[in-house]
């Protein structure tokens, strides 16, 4: 079993994970921050009740965000309002009623135990190429914000093309002390991921040479310096590049000079119980409920993966339907306190993992960090500028692109799901994201009843 100090260095990461990853999501979905964090209290509750995965953390993910943003949307395209409030507001509640649609999808499947199906529907593959196509929309909706400008994006087949376009006949107007601001800390968080590198390759050789892992551990801090024993405090990259450009933009008032965009005022305070509008209007559910199935779909396959990849490490066992239910209810739940639909986290839920919880109690403890945050700590991140979370969010693309290398492997051990990775991820980056997603289920019906009049 590992020591208290382990499990506490494992949850200490995480907290310093979910808040910046929280707030920059938040952008993706087309929301204000804020939300980010509202989405990272009620679902995780909500699912520490229900869920099956005890090294699972739910709550905002880059592909669902993106997904929800693309689709709310399309939506306010043909919902006009002149009053920017009044569309704002329409925005968020359109938003929170895709959310509730997405978990009232999610947990009907999970009551009618169409789990298992599912997850036929959509295997690794088809997710695989998805998510890398997805990767491209996610880092091209953060570019505006990284340089400093506004573009107009395009939706349906080649908005991706139609959008680069766009941002390639706009480069002239990049605002360069934004975009220096936003390389800056992506530089800075680079740097801090090699420092932590670092420092855990050399934890790993003082273990090796029989000063950590054997030896036990003692009480004073004299008998832990002799040994080498120390905690072992992860570098919090992300949150402290963060912390360090909300100092130097509030002492040099960079907003100001400068004009670069912030973050602004966050309300502080619990997340607000409200009912979201249009909920008895037909025309106002009808448009969000194609993609609010799609992100149901998606959203529950890549969580059960999370779900099933722990469960196999740690030898216990998950139920698929279960966990339809349980992200579906902390979707419902939460659309009713201002949080978006949520998803589990696999960046997370590996930090999440290190700790080895025995009850699904010590992921519900992000959320508490994120309701003292709400409470006492909002104002601090008013100076945040918005050229950083984007710088967060493109890095964050990293893994998702990196799955590119998957096709080669792909074709080198089943032609059958390299040619649905590779049907799925040309139909998402070349026609449309939800369009994508079809065309990959379309392929893989058609692989199987190959597969099938072969013998």
């Amino acid at each position: 079993m590992r020591s208290i100090a382990g499990q506490l260095e494992d949850m200490a990461a995480l907290a310093t994970i979910v808040i910046p990853q929280s707030m920059a999501y938040a952008l993706l979905a087309g929301l204000p921050p804020v939300y980010g964090l509202y989405t990272s209290t009620v679902p995780v509750l909500v699912y520490a009740i229900f869920g099956s995965c005890r090294h699972m953390s739910i709550g905002t993910f880059a592909l669902t965000s993106m997904l929800l943003g693309q689709a709310v949307t399309h939506y306010m395209s043909t919902h006009s309002h002149a009053d920017s409030s009044i569309k704002a507001d329409a925005y968020a509640h359109a938003a929170l009623r895709l959310s509730l649609l997405t978990g009232l999808f999610q947990l009907t499947m999970g009551l009618l135990r169409v789990g298992r199906v599912t997850s036929l529907l959509m295997p690794d593959a088809l997710i695989s190429g998805f998510t890398t196509g997805a990767a491209f929309y996610i880092a091209t909706s953060q570019v505006p914000n990284l340089f400093g400008f506004s573009v107009t994006r395009s939706n349906g087949p080649g908005g991706l093309l139609f959008t680069w376009m766009s941002i390639l006949l706009n480069l002239g107007r990049t605002h360069l002390p934004t975009l220096l601001l936003g390389v800056s800390a992506m530089v800075a968080i680079l740097l801090l991921g090699r420092l932590e590198r670092w420092r855990l390759k050399r934890r790993t050789t003082i273990a090796r040479a029989g000063l950590h892992e054997d030896t036990p551990l003692l009480d004073t801090p004299a008998t832990m310096r002799s040994t080498g024993r120390f905690m072992h405090i992860p570098v919090p990259d992300v949150l402290l590049v963060i912390a360090g450009a909300i100092l130097v933009t509030s002492l040099l008032h960079l907003d100001q000079r400068y004009a670069i965009a912030v973050v602004g005022d966050i309300p502080s305070g619990l997340p607000p119980f409200l009912v979201p509008h249009g909920l008895t209007n037909w025309s106002e559910i009808q448009p969000l409920l194609w993609p609010a199935f799609m992100i149901a779909c998606i959203g529950y396959v890549l969580t059960i993966s999370i779900a099933k990849t722990f469960s196999t490490k740690f030898a216990y066992s998950v139920s698929e339907d279960r966990e339809l239910i349980a992200i579906g209810l902390s979707s419902i739940c939460g659309a009713f306190f201002s949080c978006y639909l949520s998803c589990g986290s696999l960046t997370r839920s590996v930090v999440l993992s290190g700790a080895n919880p025995k009850t699904k109690v010590a992921g519900a403890i992000s959320a508490v960090t994120v309701l003292l945050t709400l409470g006492l700590f909002t104002r601090l991140f008013h100076s945040l500028p918005l050229t950083v979370l984007a710088a967060v969010i493109v890095l964050a693309c990293r893994s998702l692109i990196s799955q590119l290398a998957a096709a080669r492997r792909l074709w080198t051990h089943d032609r059958s799901a390299w040619r649905i990775w590779t049907a799925t991820f040309l139909a998402v980056l070349f026609l449309d994201v939800q369009l994508g997603a079809a065309v990959g289920i379309g392929a893989v019906l058609l692989e199987r009843g190959i597969s099938r009049l072969r013998g």
